[in-house]
């Protein structure tokens, strides 16, 4: 977009008096310390909840994933020995499902 000579000095002067009035803000806050601290705690807190949020919905995925290949794997094995007439072992040795899996899925059968 090309601007008027006329409106871009406009422009460039609003502009600039808002970075004025904005470094002006800065300064007299910097000068207080304890609106600093209070600031600076509050942002310290925010980062905080949101590194904490993060984590939290990681845990939430991966638990949801380990669930559902649990169920995944039980319906697997029921169905191998429902359909081949095989014991929850037999078919879970040919799912190749790990000691910690059988432990679990044993309990729900």
């Amino acid at each position: 977009m090309t601007y008027p000579k006329s409106l871009l000095m406009e422009e460039l002067a609003m502009n600039e008096a808002a970075i004025q009035t904005a470094l002006d803000a800065a300064a007299v806050f910097m000068q207080n310390k304890k609106e600093r601290l209070d600031y600076l705690n509050r942002e310290m807190a925010i980062l905080d909840y949101e590194s904490d949020k993060n984590a939290w919905i990681d845990e939430g995925k991966a638990v949801g994933r380990a669930e559902g290949r649990i169920e995944s794997l039980l319906d697997n094995v029921r169905a191998l020995m429902h359909k081949k007439g095989w014991s929850s072992e037999e078919a879970m040795d040919v799912l190749s499902i790990t000691p910690e899996e059988r432990a679990i899925i044993s309990a729900r059968l």
